[in-house]
């Protein structure tokens, strides 16, 4: 993830809308702490629990959630998508007929 890039993703909440969320260095960092801290498995392991922290990290530090444990965050999760940015997309080939 460079400078100019972010990666974005809708997160939905089982008492909350789909929220669209940009993930910052700041929250890969935050990520590493809380996966030390709770002695969860690496990135490599676990790439549903990753996605989890980091939307966590992300929300917290934009406010969109408040005084809310990582693992009552991740108990709450329904969805989380990825934003696909339309200018890259692939869009199947239409058939002639």
């Amino acid at each position: 993830m460079s400078s100019t890039q972010t990666m974005k993703l809708v997160v939905t909440l089982s008492d909350a809308d789909a929220q669209e969320i940009s993930v910052v260095y700041s929250d890969l960092v935050k990520y590493d702490i809380i996966r030390a801290r709770n002695n969860f498995p690496k990135r490599e392991e676990s790439e549903f629990l990753f996605m989890g922290i980091v939307a966590y990290a992300a929300m917290s530090r934009t406010g969109k959630i408040a005084n809310l444990a990582v693992d009552k965050f991740l108990d709450k999760i329904e969805v989380i998508e990825p934003v696909e940015d339309e200018a890259e997309a692939e869009f199947p080939v239409s058939e002639s007929d």
